[in-house]
């Protein structure tokens, strides 16, 4: 049973590192899901006979023999979502002229193997995205429009959704601000979260982290490169996910990690003709097993999103496949980690090993903290107030104000980790204009702290009184205008 087991996470990790290596751009975020891939071909292993049936094999396991892929896979969808939100669905839709032509043995044979149901459908498109948005909760809306249905006349289908918290969730002391250097060599603004793990990942290539969710049963692994100049595509061939996690240690880490959300999609037909997979996308590919209709495979869809944060993880894919007619930068103490430029990461089933999202975060473009280039007020700002001061007795005003600040404002803003951060940002621009010398930037500040101070000073409840408006601002620009707004209003 072992030895099986292992066959089968050994296969599942090749697979894995074998489209990882192929899905991964030089600049743009990747992320995708083994797990709903290899859901997807088996159903298509099953509906097909002769060469293509032996090439979609020898991918799957190096055998003819799928048995022990299908149990595996079953076994795992049966074994997690204790404490957390997963589950994965599988399915074909069948345009319903054509549904007559699907054999009642191959029905049986998935519904067996993954619990997969055929559905026939008058309007594909519309009934496929209704089953794709259901079956992810939401996150994934659509797969299928108008222009790449044209011809389809099945669709076999898969989704995974994931939902789940931080074993150990963050306080608001633990989120700070910081850059990620982009792999296209631009630079922005991200919120980091902080925390101290236990487990830690490091090999020749990699030094990274295990991060568990609540109730332990999945863990997400970050793997940044030692060299920030080496070719991910490299890193990814030559080293396994699973592999990585069960040579995990166990030790304290410091962790800094991003929040960051965006969405992959891709055909994967490509990548499976690299593979050795090609027949089933050919005129004489044998599908008798499904149909007595003359199919071919077009092509198989692929799209998954996901979204890090300080509460947790959502992660979602569908993977849609459709039938028609005919220099080194060593890290020196990786106890202490910044994912701070690109990185790897994935999402794992503790028991099993296996990885059900993997995806490279190459670029943060959309953090949740906007603050912009210009993000103080300079509308009315009159430096007469200031000219006669040196920069010293500037930056002394400025200090002051600001401690007053943190004094009087924390109790509006403190539940939010966000305002925090924002605040933040004043005392570093000023430092930052009281070192460089700046002494219009030092008055803008002084200004901007001046304005806060002004309604931080007057009664508890009128200061509550905007916090909504406060707390739904994305930069010190917002909160200033609403200051600005409550001084004009006592005038």
């Amino acid at each position: 049973m072992l030895d099986k087991k292992k066959k089968f996470n050994d296969y599942y990790d090749e697979i894995t590192s074998k489209f990882a290596e192929q899905l991964v751009a030089e600049t743009n975020n990747v992320v995708f899901s083994p797990y709903s891939i290899a859901s997807v071909l088996l159903l298509l292993s099953e509906a097909v006979d002769g060469d293509a049936k032996e090439e979609l094999s020898k991918l799957l396991n190096g055998s003819k023999n799928l048995n022990y892929t299908q149990d595996e896979i079953v076994a795992f969808a049966k074994a997690v979502a204790k404490n957390v939100e997963f589950h994965s669905t599988s399915a074909v839709a069948v345009n319903e002229d054509y549904a007559e032509t699907i054999k009642d043995e191959y029905k049986k044979r998935i519904n067996k193997i993954l619990g997969a149901k055929v559905f026939s459908s008058d309007n594909m498109v519309e009934d496929i995205n209704a089953w794709v948005k259901e079956n992810t909760n939401g996150m994934v809306e659509a797969i299928a429009n108008e222009e790449n249905m044209k011809n389809v006349l099945m669709c076999m289908l898969n989704a995974v959704a994931f939902e789940a918290e931080w074993r150990q969730m963050y306080e608001s002391t633990d989120v700070e601000y910081g850059d990620f250097h982009n792999a296209d060599g631009s630079c922005d603004e991200i919120v980091l979260l902080r925390s101290t793990e236990d487990e830690y990942v490091e090999n020749k290539d990699f030094a990274g982290f295990i991060k568990p969710y609540l109730g332990n049963e999945f863990i997400y692994m970050a793997l940044l490169p030692k060299n920030e100049k080496a070719d991910m595509k490299k890193l990814l061939r030559n080293n396994g996910i699973s592999q990585l996690y069960k040579n995990k240690k166990h030790g304290d880490i410091i962790v800094k990690m991003p929040e960051f959300n965006y969405e992959f999609e891709t055909n994967l037909k490509k990548s499976l003709e690299d593979f050795g997979v090609y027949k089933v996308f050919g005129d004489n590919a044998d599908f008798s097993p499904m149909s007595s209709a003359h199919l071919r495979m077009d092509e198989i869809k692929h799209k998954a999103l996901i979204k890090v944060d300080r509460n947790g993880t959502k992660a979602a894919a569908v993977t849609c496949g459709d039938t028609g007619a005919g220099d080194i930068c060593l890290l020196e103490d990786f106890r202490e980690i910044t994912l701070d430029r690109p990185f790897v990461y994935a999402i794992i089933h503790a028991d099993t090993e296996l990885p059900i999202f993997v995806g490279v975060t190459n670029e943060i473009k959309n953090a949740q903290i906007e603050i912009n280039e210009k993000n103080l007020d300079m509308e009315g700002f009159e430096p007469k107030h200031y000219e006669f001061r040196t920069l010293e007795e500037r930056y002394d005003m400025c200090c002051t104000r600001y401690d007053e600040i943190e004094e009087k404002i924390r109790p509006v803003i403190e539940e939010d980790p966000i305002n925090n951060i924002r605040l933040r940002r004043i005392s570093d621009q000023m430092h930052s204009a009281m070192r460089n010398s700046n002494i219009r930037e030092l008055d803008a500040i002084n200004y901007t702290v001046n304005n806060i101070l002004g309604i931080a000073k007057e009664e508890s409840s009128e200061v509550c009184e905007h916090k909504e408006k406060i707390d739904c601002r994305k930069n010190v620009e917002g909160i200033v205008k609403i200051i600005k707004e409550k001084i004009e209003e006592g005038n």
